[in-house]
């Protein structure tokens, strides 16, 4: 019961959290703010006067528009009293007829220096225009927006302090007359920021600091003062002292209405009184705004968490009158932060899911009354109908009575096909021993109410398709433990077998392949251990060979000298011996890495001491062979690596050696580099033949010369492929880049060295 309750409970938290996200009783939550505006209004302020373009001043002064000298007659008037600010709410977006007229205007706003004019932000022609007054006007006046904000019900009850197009950049005409004099008071301004005050879309009203609106208690409640009686002094000048000065079109079909709370099915609302609210409620600092999101959530959970507690501790017969009690403490309480903090909480939230508590909360009691025989059958129901295994329930007349999904895709026939069938005796069961239909099986189950199994068996069914099965029958019996009929549970093993053979024949390839690998490992550590003997081996003769071929070439005996020939001979015996112990130092490097046994000394090394060794090393085969040796790594000189300065010697030697041997005739061998973020390229570009992608493909592979061997070129076509290795082995790699034709660009690459200075000093 304590877990149902707490389930219920996050339940209805859940439902208040998602009415709130979701806004849905958004209809209800403007229906009480539009309420508590009537319940709070307030006398509307005497600072703000509205100067009325009325009928009496038309049926005066003619049909409008008026020319533009009056109103600069009439700015003059105002300018002679001492006004808080004078808002014009009239749109002199173009110009007048009489240039003079404008330049009139312009000099009145000009000498009254605390006038606001209208900006209008609204559809043209094919995109959103900013409609501004004249540039001359412009410049004499501050601008302010006069956009209305409509709600989702087209009412309007806020305002956005600040808005314009793609940035909220104009203020509005009240919030810019509240100003004028006192530019500090904008510093401070209340409103619900909005997340997207930028936009970076095109033609788009962003608006800021929405602030909503108390409204006042009657709308004729401004002081009101007709255009005409203004300006023929049938009203004294001197009233305007200290006054917020609105000026606007009030008579019937020439201003733009806007619907709000207090206007609705009545006489709307005009746009210049819309602009006395916004300046009544900045001036009484009684502007509200929206809890914020996260704030809404916060109230909303906690009062229906505090409603569920009270439902917990209160009897259930008292539930109705606690929920009706707590509805009411919530708007009491939603009035209460309004009036206190100007924060309006919307209330339909936390009322509904309220009063959905008690529903649900007498739920669990109404639900025991529930049978359980119900509940164990529908239960029973949706596990039949969920499992895998064909499920067939007979009855004590041996006729099926219920057949679940399973086994109507397993015997691929319709329900009254399967009972068809059963009743004629179609379906056969064969055994290792004989071959039986099901429906006698089953009846036999019946009569002795024993519990019958087979495995491995088939069934055939009426098309004489054969399935392989585990089938298992069941008695029912009843209260009194009377038989009622039995349970045929049929389970498929077709696929269960076949992924048993494709099992052991796997398993048959997997032992094959390690056998095989077994083998292979065996047999390259045969080959490494066999080229590592036998290349220290062959050593010790070779050594021999040098010697005393370099013994024959150094002999200095004045009585037996040997011939020019002769000396020809042991240089060639000399040449041949040193390139035999190339080859064996290769093997037996081969024979180390593939083994495992070869030892590397990682350390700093400096890009520009190996860069100097190296080019020194190659550069008389360099001449030699007649081939230029460019040294373009200087932008390396400065760096270090992480490398074994034997080995990256040799495998730098190695790519210079192949580029000069592999040239063109007279062609040029560069080496320059690259420094990455964490390592350092050397590359080797050569002026030869390049290669192909298949020969590329092939050319790390041992013994493989690409052809190499039709030439004088010697080599045995390993040096690339211990090149590579030991790279790998200092955490690096080499690569190639060719062109037919062209050349070819060898590279390697390894790692930067990290906490150079350290180790330098160590």
């Amino acid at each position: 019961m304590r877990i149902e309750k707490q389930l219920i409970s996050l339940l209805i938290i859940a439902i208040a959290v998602a009415l709130v996200y979701s806004d849905i009783l958004w209809r209800f939550d403007r229906l009480i703010y539009d309420t508590q505006i009537k319940l709070f209004a307030s006398e509307p302020s005497k600072d703000i006067v509205i100067i009325e373009v009325d009928e009496k001043s038309l049926n005066m002064l003619g049909r409008w528009p008026w020319s533009r000298s009056i109103h600069a007659e009439m700015v003059d008037r105002l300018a002679t009293v001492n006004t808080q600010g004078l808002g014009l709410n009239f749109i002199f977006a173009e110009p007048s007829l009489n240039p003079n007229d404008d330049e009139m205007l312009a000099k009145a706003i000009t000498n009254h220096g605390y006038v606001v004019l209208p900006i209008i932000i609204e559809q043209g022609e094919s995109s959103l225009i900013e409609t501004l007054p004249l540039t001359s006007y412009a410049k004499a006046a501050t601008l302010g927006h006069a956009n209305v904000q409509l709600g989702k019900d087209g009412i309007s009850r806020s305002v956005f302090l600040k808005a314009g197009l793609n940035h909220p950049h104009w203020p509005s005409m009240a919030l810019a007359l509240y100003g004028l004099k006192y530019p500090q008071r904008l510093k401070n301004i209340s409103g619900q920021r909005q997340k997207n005050a930028r936009s970076s879309l095109k033609q788009q009203i962003m608006g800021d600091y929405q602030a909503w609106l108390p409204f006042y208690k009657s709308l004729s409640g401004f002081q009101r003062v007709s255009y005409i009686d203004v300006l023929l002094n049938q009203y004294p000048i001197s009233h305007f002292k200290g006054k917020y000065v609105l000026i606007g079109l009030t008579a019937g079909g020439l201003d733009y209405v806007v619907p709000t709370p207090l206007s609705v099915d009545k006489h709307p609302m005009t746009g210049t009184d819309y602009i006395a609210s916004i300046l009544d409620g900045l001036i009484k600092q009684s502007l509200w705004q929206p809890v914020p999101v996260l704030w809404q959530f916060l109230i909303t959970v906690t009062l229906v968490s505090l409603s569920l507690l009270i439902y917990t501790w209160l009897p259930l017969n008292w539930a109705l009158l606690s929920s009706s009690l707590l509805s009411f403490s919530l708007l009491f309480l939603n009035c209460f932060i309004l009036r206190q903090t100007h924060y309006w909480f919307a209330p339909s939230a936390a009322l509904l899911s309220t009063v959905m508590i008690y529903p649900f909360w007498s739920w669990q009691r109404l639900k025991n009354v529930i049978s359980a025989l119900f509940v164990e059958k529908n239960r029973a129901l949706v596990t039949l109908n969920s499992i895998v295994d064909g499920v067939i329930t007979i009855n004590s007349n041996n006729e099926i009575d219920y057949l679940n999904p399973a086994i109507i895709k397993m015997l691929d026939a319709k329900d009254m096909e399967i009972r068809n069938n059963y009743k004629n005796d179609k379906f056969l069961l064969s055994t290792a021993t004989n071959e039986t239909s099901l429906s006698k099986i089953i009846k036999h189950s019946l009569e002795s109410h024993s519990v019958q199994e087979f495995f491995r068996c088939s069934l055939k069914n009426a098309s004489q398709s054969t399935l392989t099965v585990n089938l298992h029958i069941t008695p029912l019996y009843d209260h009194k433990a009377k038989s009622i009929g039995i349970v045929l549970t049929i389970q498929d093993i077709r696929e269960i077998m076949e992924m048993a053979q494709q099992l052991i024949q796997k398993n048959k390839e997997q032992d094959a392949l390690k056998l095989e690998t077994e083998r292979a490992r065996q047999a390259s550590l045969a080959k490494s251990e066999f080229l590592s003997k036998m290349s220290h081996e062959l050593r010790t003769p070779l050594n021999a060979i040098l010697g005393f071929g370099q013994l024959m070439e150094m002999d200095d005996d004045e009585e037996c000298p040997l011939s020019e020939e002769n000396l020809d001979y042991v240089g060639e015996i000399i040449k041949a011996g040193h390139h035999l112990l190339d080859l064996i130092n290769e093997l037996l490097d081969l024979a180390k890495i593939e083994s495992g046994k070869i030892e590397l000394n990682i350390t700093t090394v400096s890009v520009e001491a190996l860069v100097k060794d190296c080019v020194t090393l190659i550069l008389p085969m360099a001449q030699k062979h007649n081939i230029q040796l460019i040294n373009n790594a200087d932008n390396l000189a400065q760096n270090y690596i992480k490398a074994d300065n034997k080995r990256c010697k040799q495998i730098l030697l190695n790519l210079l050696s192949n580029a000069i041997k592999y040239n063109s005739k007279q062609g040029t061998v560069t080496l320059h580099g690259e420094i990455n973020k964490t390592t350092i390229r050397f590359l080797i570009t050569d002026t030869g033949s390049g290669l192909s992608s298949e020969e590329q493909d092939n050319l790390f592979k041992s013994f493989e010369r690409l052809g190499a061997n039709k030439t004088d070129i010697e080599g045995t076509g390993i040096g690339l492929v211990i090149t590579k290795q030991l790279a790998e082995l200092m955490a690096g790699n080499v690569g190639v880049e060719s062109i037919v034709g062209e050349g070819s660009t060898f590279w390697l690459e390894l790692p930067i060295a990290d906490n150079v200075e350290n180790e330098l000093l160590v």
